[in-house]
């Protein structure tokens, strides 16, 4: 592709390492007649992209000690809608792991480019990226606007005219028909390429049409079928998870998220179910363990919340009488540590009641009956001091 291709694209680097961040911004200046922007600090990104609108996004993984990663920053500007799909997303990564790698793609860079590279490397994969952008340029733009019947008919006109996205735009298409409840076309496109190389979205389909059909049998031999031909396609997981929901079979579900967590650990919104589920299971270990999981890897993440220290609390709550008095301790003070740390984060009183009363109760579970009548005290005190300025239902869930 000619550097005449790229004069017009606003450049983002991400990277915390100065010497990358300047062959990169290197690279992007020979490409581009446009300011090129540089960040080294992640916590910097979400709003530098919400004040300025990017083509192109080098995403550095790794991005310091203690710091939002590439994949938490990505999954912040997704799920927010701070990028459309016109920008293009390259995740550049020195860690190559399985777990990586497959968390990474759950949240949609356009690729990802493994430490070390070549700028040939680069330049093939950006050249790619944007022959691709281009070329679907109208579907996304109709897809951000949310108008599927648009989509339907772009997607046409670029099957029509030979695209060399043939599968996405097919993907694109039945996900559209299955949105306005057009089942028989949409099932009449998976029935066509379930058996095609990149069309897992295709036996995904077929199983949600199933789902919806309230054929839980189908539905659930199509996702395992699924998960056999792909083991790697997480979505087909999470798919027959649900089935065995609907089906009133829990353990199954349980069993079948777990498989997932085994192949992609970091997805917290699937490790977030899992736990729900064990708790529910009454399985208390594995839904602390979960819930532990959850609160360290949402720390830095769009997923942190005051909800990671209370559910692993009162988990913990459930787990301590299965264990010895010293781990029960250990585990406690693990417990301590995260709800006074969603205290300083959060600083809500409702919090720092609820957090006074799980602590009571899990120093009543170790025996520690005088500290846990302090904790209690702090926390009647606080309600006393707050009863106005506390809703019907904030009382209501600390009583339970």
């Amino acid at each position: 592709m000619d550097n005449s291709d790229y004069e017009d694209l606003r450049f983002l680097i991400v990277d915390n390492l100065k010497p990358s961040q300047d062959i990169l911004k290197q690279y992007a200046m020979r490409l581009t007649t446009k300011q090129v922007d540089s960040t080294h600090y992640a916590q910097d990104v979400v709003s530098i992209c919400q004040q300025k609108s990017y083509d192109v996004i080098f995403l550095g993984y790794d991005l310091g000690e203690d710091q939002k990663n590439g994949q938490q920053i990505l999954e912040e500007l997704r799920i927010n809608n701070v990028i459309s799909r016109h920008c293009i997303v390259i995740l550049i990564t020195a860690e190559v792991s399985q777990a990586m790698v497959l968390a990474a793609l759950e949240h949609k860079p356009d690729t990802y480019l493994c430490k070390p590279y070549s700028l040939k490397e680069l330049d093939k994969r950006l050249s790619n990226c944007v022959n691709k952008k281009r070329s679907m340029s109208s579907i996304y733009e109709a897809l951000d606007q949310s108008q599927p019947q648009l989509v339907i008919e772009r997607c046409d006109f670029a099957l029509a005219h030979k695209t060399p996205y043939k599968a996405e735009c097919l993907g694109i298409k039945s996900r559209q028909l299955f949105q306005l409840e057009l089942f028989d076309e949409a099932k009449s496109i998976y029935l066509s390429y379930k058996d095609n190389k990149n069309c897992q979205w295709a036996d995904i389909g077929l199983g949600k049409i199933a789902l919806e059909n309230e054929e839980l049998e189908d539905a659930e031999s199509i996702f395992r079928l699924a998960i056999t031909k792909n083991p790697y396609y997480l979505a087909s997981y999470d798919w027959l998870a649900i089935t065995y929901q609907k089906k009133l079979q829990f353990l199954f579900a349980e069993e079948v998220l777990e498989q997932a967590l085994d192949l992609s650990p970091r997805s917290l919104p699937r490790l977030k179910k899992y736990a729900k589920l064990c708790l529910n299971n009454k399985h208390f270990d594995k839904a602390t363990y979960a819930y532990d999981q959850t609160y360290k890897l949402a720390h830095n993440s769009i997923h942190h919340t005051p909800e990671n220290a209370i559910n692993f609390a009162k988990a913990l709550i459930e787990y301590v009488p299965e264990l010895p008095i010293a781990d029960a301790k250990r585990m406690s003070s693990q417990a301590f540590k995260y709800l006074n740390q969603m205290n300083r984060d959060f600083k809500q009183s409702e919090l720092r009641i609820q957090s006074h009363i799980l602590t009571a109760c899990l120093l009543q579970q170790t025996n520690e009956v005088n500290l846990s009548r302090e904790e209690l005290d702090i926390g009647a005190k606080i309600i006393a001091k707050e009863k106005d300025n506390l809703s019907t239902s904030v009382l209501d869930n600390v009583s339970d």
